[in-house]
């Protein structure tokens, strides 16, 4: 039997208008997506899928930001994001992962079914329930990760059956998650607020408008909210001010471009917003440690 391992690969981030990742994880037919993200793996940008998502790690560190939670993940540690919320990766260049992205109905397609209603749901639409940073100090984040674990191992290794396997160890997982949404009164995860809903209008106008010139009126605009309100809830959610992010977006497309289009660099340049080269050259080389053409050269 063929082993799965070669159709391992590194996730590439491409989203929409409202940062929904545009990536198909696995099949119609069987909807579980696994990567590895491998030594000097560029970061993961803000987006957010309906899929969950299971990570864990073998070696080096990463943060890791879930709307407002941050969080550092290291070598035998992972962590868990919950369906369609915003989250980033800045891993280190000692990286290692490993990462299961299931959508829910791999587990029941059936929304009237007993495990939709009494588990699935409570999960995905509990609002306090974001993401977890994953330990191995806490029991049931030792169940996570080793399921997550097993899941990656049956794809792996592709024996008959081992969509079966792999079906087993995600629901374990959503078993194990959903007793903790509805029998435990911890209430130590993420509690959302408006500035998540704001951050996310802001991240679909950047994204759909990166040609365009943008200044943070136009940003705040969108979300109907003052300048300096826009500030403190990009601050807060992303880390960065609005335009600061923006140009790190347009630097991303461009790197994108760069490595999988002929494109003139010039044309590349004003179609990721840059109307000056000399500028977007400069902060291409404060980004990627090279200038766009040795860029393009490296990476073909």
């Amino acid at each position: 039997m063929e082993n799965s391992q070669s159709k391992i690969t590194d996730c590439m981030c491409a989203t929409d208008a409202s940062g929904l990742e545009l990536v198909k994880h696995g099949t119609k037919n069987f909807p579980v997506g696994f990567y590895s993200k491998v030594t000097n793996s560029s970061e993961v940008p803000w987006h957010w899928h309906d899929h969950l998502e299971l990570e864990y790690v073998e070696a080096g560190e990463a943060k890791i930001t879930i709307e407002s939670m941050v969080f550092t993940v290291r070598k035998g540690e992972g962590f868990f994001v919950n369906s369609a919320r915003l989250h980033a990766v800045f891993p280190d260049k000692d990286y290692i992962s490993h990462t299961v992205v299931f959508h829910p109905s791999v587990i029941s397609s059936n929304p009237e079914s007993d495990i939709c209603r009494k588990y699935l749901e409570p999960l995905i639409n509990g609002d306090s329930f974001a993401g977890l940073h994953l330990t191995e100090d806490i029991p049931f984040h030792r169940e996570l990760l080793s399921y997550t674990r097993s899941a990656f191992e049956s794809y792996i290794k592709g024996d008959f059956g081992y969509e079966i396997d792999v079906t087993n160890s995600l629901a374990k997982a959503v078993q194990c998650l959903a007793y903790q949404v509805i029998h435990t009164s911890e209430n130590n995860y993420n509690v959302p607020d408006k500035s998540i809903l704001r951050v996310k209008k802001m991240l679909a106008y950047l994204t759909q408008n990166l040609s365009e010139k943008i200044e943070i009126e136009d940003i705040a605009k969108v979300a109907k909210i003052s300048t300096t309100e826009c500030l403190r809830c990009f601050n807060k959610t992303v880390g960065m001010p609005p335009i600061q992010y923006l140009k790190k977006l347009r630097i991303q497309k461009a790197a994108l471009l760069l490595g999988s289009s002929d494109d003139k660099i010039i044309d590349i340049a004003l179609a990721c917003g840059f109307s000056d080269m000399s500028y977007f050259a400069r902060a291409f080389k404060e980004s990627r440690g090279m200038s766009p053409k040795e860029y393009r050269n490296s990476v073909r």
